[in-house]
């Protein structure tokens, strides 16, 4: 069951990425991206690893491809949202794609195959319900026990990150 899941899943994050590179509307093209993300997150539900399945949900998938909307949206530059995207490294592309392919191909090997099966069996199962481990529960009490202040410090550091970021984008008053 769990190695079906994991085709479909793989397919969906194909799908998605190919739609990303092939489609010529800005918009389609980062929706597209939305499916490739949640294809990553199905995968991550396979491997037991739940944690990271909610983190890539809620940052890339809530987050990162909403603000890229948004971006793209309000964008005066992008007005017609249908670009041409052009790649002049076609060829070196591909070769570092193919070579990056053989890489991966050779690194999983008929000894690897069965473990790996076997951690995407656990995981289903961990996934389904059966033997599950709460790591979102345990990361949650390690966050807001001993690690309570420096979670604070970084959550104060991003707000004044962001604070200074809209600071410098601001437009001065009479200035286009």
């Amino acid at each position: 069951m769990a190695g079906w899941m994991f085709i479909l899943f793989a397919l969906l994050i194909l799908a998605g990425s190919l739609g990303v590179v092939a489609l010529r509307n800005v918009m389609h093209s980062a929706l597209m991206l939305g499916v490739a993300l949640f294809g990553v997150a199905g995968v991550f539900l396979l491997l037991g690893a739940d944690f990271l399945a909610a983190v890539q949900v809620v940052v890339y998938v809530s987050g990162v491809l909403i603000l890229m909307l948004f971006v793209v949206m309000l964008t005066h530059r992008l007005y017609d949202r249908t670009l041409a995207q052009t790649n002049e490294r076609r060829l070196l592309a591909s070769v570092l794609c193919l070579a990056l392919f053989v890489m991966l191909g050779l690194g999983i090997t008929a000894e690897n195959a069965a473990s790996l099966r076997g951690a995407a069996d656990r995981g289903f199962r961990q996934w389904a319900g059966i033997d599950p481990v709460a790591t979102v529960g345990r990361l949650g009490e390690l966050l807001l026990k001993p690690y309570v202040v420096p979670f604070e410090v970084a959550s104060v550091l991003l707000l004044a990150a962001l604070v200074g970021a809209i600071l410098f984008t601001k437009r001065e008053p009479g200035k286009s």
